[in-house]
């Protein structure tokens, strides 16, 4: 039968015979066997897979174009040969009904390498209601970053918030960043929400979008609000401001830690003493800030 020829045609092509690997590719094999033989060490073969891999791409369904993905995937690393032609055109299929099909198929993978090529070719506005289901049940920290990226490219201007709330602070500070670049609405209140992140990087950009604001003041406001802002007090207070801080260095660690952090960049000197003592907390994650401080 034809799915047995094309089977056996398959294995062929992985024939340590590079005139037997090269006969194989006429014979009809699976399409990511065409495109894994693109980047064949034999000039021959690799030219006999260029003959038929295009025209197999742009007849290829859905479930062939994701089963192809490892192998673009690998061609997009390869250097035996300039592929960039083929990869243009993939990109170009996964463009069509049957390549955003494919996409969708792909988002489901167990693979996060593959889930992640599928995001990256799915159409952010089309296919934004998958993006949030895979937002919801992805636990990869850098997918979860690109699918947030792709819903706020796509004008889901929610996906800011959503991207605030990350545990990771790249995908807070991604957020943040595509928030300014893409003008959204909610900018300017993305950045004050994110004065008091508990990343350095994440409240540095929050204050250059909001450039021409007094920030100590701001911080001294919500000093209660947890760790960073009493972090961004002292990254943007004077030495006056210590006084506001010193009752935070004892509580919970994470609220001393930061509390440390903003004595020391308002007045070093002053609280040497107060890091020493530090040394010797009962808290294994203070006792360490007080050391790297």
């Amino acid at each position: 039968s034809e799915k047995q020829r094309a089977a056996l045609a398959s294995l062929a092509a992985f024939h340590p015979d590079g005139y037997v690997r090269e006969r194989a590719l006429s014979e009809g094999p699976a399409l990511r066997v065409l495109l894994i033989r693109l980047n064949d060490w034999v000039p021959k073969v690799r030219e006999a897979a260029q003959k038929r891999a295009a025209a197999r791409l742009r007849l290829a369904s859905a479930e062939e174009l994701k089963a192809a993905f490892p192998a673009v995937r690998m061609l997009e690393r390869g250097g035996r040969a300039d592929h960039g032609e083929i990869l243009a055109l993939f990109s170009e299929v996964l463009r069509t009904p049957e390549g955003q099909r494919a996409a969708r198929l792909g988002a489901d993978d167990p693979d996060p390498g593959i889930r992640a090529f599928a995001v990256s070719a799915m159409d952010g506005a089309e296919d934004a209601p998958l993006l949030w289901e895979r937002l919801e049940q992805e636990r990869q920290a850098f997918l979860r970053r690109r699918i947030l990226e792709k819903l706020i490219r796509a004008g889901e201007e929610t996906a800011v918030g959503a991207g605030l709330t990350e545990k990771s602070a790249g995908s807070r500070l991604s957020s943040l960043r595509l928030a300014e670049s893409e003008q959204c609405a909610c900018a300017e209140e993305a950045a004050l929400q994110a004065l008091t992140d508990p990343s350095p990087s994440v409240r540095s950009q929050a204050r250059a979008m909001l450039s021409g604001r007094d920030f100590a003041a701001l911080y001294r406001a919500r000093l209660d609000e947890g760790p960073g802002a009493l972090a961004g007090l002292g990254e943007t207070g004077t030495k006056a401001d210590a006084e506001l801080l010193l009752p935070f260095v004892s509580g919970r660690p994470a609220q001393i830690r930061a509390a440390l952090y903003a004595l020391c960049l308002l007045d070093a000197e002053r609280f040497r003493a107060l890091l020493h003592e530090k040394l010797y907390d009962p808290s294994p994650s203070v006792a360490k800030a007080a050391a790297d401080l």
